[in-house]
């Protein structure tokens, strides 16, 4: 799965902006919380990147996300499931 580095920087530090809701969340909530980070690579250049975990939700909407998002070229889906089950999917369309 080659990514350029110009998108992969992004892509990263959004993944850590994704995080950080987590870690907020397990703060408060004084507890241990998993999170399950799946990427592919699909046949027509089309990158994924699946995120799942309580807090994941928490700061996709933030302005920094946003940013980090655009400049990777990227779109980001928000789903929300049955006791607190939270994922994300970001997306890259590359055309390299």
């Amino acid at each position: 799965c080659p990514l350029d580095p110009d998108r992969l920087v992004p892509l990263s530090l959004a993944l850590l902006e994704l995080l950080e809701g987590v870690y907020q969340t397990a703060y408060e909530k004084r507890a241990d919380l998993t999170v399950t980070l799946t990427f592919s690579c699909e046949e027509d250049w089309r990158y994924v990147l699946d995120v799942d975990g309580e807090g994941i939700l928490r700061r996709v909407d933030s302005p920094i996300m946003y940013a980090l998002l655009k400049y990777a070229g990227a779109n980001v889906e928000r789903f929300k499931g049955e006791d607190n089950h939270e994922r994300c999917r970001v997306t890259i369309e590359s055309h390299d």
